[in-house]
């Protein structure tokens, strides 16, 4: 009996300890498929938005179940996948409007290649990508870049990306810039009016306007363009929402 309770408390005690061990080894196993599983998936993940195929929202949400990050800056130039969708829908497609029946082809490829690009962004905001960013150069992508490119589809797009996370729509980059300011200094009425309406300072100055407010950059550019043409300027500030 007295060998029996020795037993009992020699490998008793024991027991713990090892189990102990056990669990900090399959635990970090564990821990250690997990990561490789999500650096797979993020290297998936990349590949996808670098090839500019058009994809589905199971594909994406696979990939983001797996531990894909959808906000990395693991793209060129340290940009995030929803920079590259959003530059991937380009400018506006002169052939979509013209050309005849010689140009239907190119049109229809065109018009696919846009509705792919805006389902991207879309899938991506869905996937929790975020609008409202400054990543690693300083600036705020891609919100700022549809200042620049003023597509006024995936733009809105983005708009409602930034009512969902609750975003800045004044957040400027390292150089003070604000997404309002840049359509204003490109001539951008649509990106200026969404942006206006979505709540951005129209009136606070800019340095990167030379200290002028944004409306005022606007109204003086109209007055030099129309030279004295008070109805041509009424016209251009029309465009801009005034």
């Amino acid at each position: 009996m007295k060998k029996l309770f020795l037993f009992v408390m020699i490998f008793g005690l024991n027991i713990p300890v090892c189990w102990g061990g056990l669990a900090e080894t399959l635990s970090a196993r564990v821990q250690q498929a997990q990561q490789t599983g999500a650096a797979q998936a993020q290297a998936e993940f990349v590949a996808l938005i670098n090839s500019k195929k058009p994809f589905t929202w199971p594909e994406l949400e696979a990939l983001v179940k797996r531990g894909a990050d959808v906000n990395a800056t693991c793209f060129k130039g340290g940009r995030t996948a929803l920079m590259v969708a959003v530059e991937s829908v380009g400018s506006k497609f002169v052939l979509l409007d013209g050309g005849g029946e010689a140009w239907q082809s190119a049109r229809d490829e065109q018009a696919q290649h846009r509705r792919a690009a805006f389902a991207r962004i879309a899938y991506l905001i869905k996937a929790g990508a975020k609008v409202n960013l400054r990543v690693n150069d300083g600036k705020n992508s891609p919100y700022l870049l549809l200042a620049l490119t003023g597509d006024s589809n995936a733009f809105a797009m983005l708009l409602e990306g930034l009512a969902l996370e609750k975003g800045n729509p004044d957040l400027a980059d390292d150089n003070g810039m604000r997404p309002i300011d840049l359509a204003a200094l490109q001539q951008k009425p649509v990106a200026y009016k969404l942006l206006v309406k979505a709540g951005a300072d129209a009136q606070k100055p800019s340095p990167a306007l030379g200290g002028k407010t944004p409306r005022a950059y606007v109204e003086d550019l109209a007055r030099q363009a129309t030279a004295g043409d008070e109805e041509g300027y009424r016209q251009l500030l029309e465009q801009f929402g005034y």
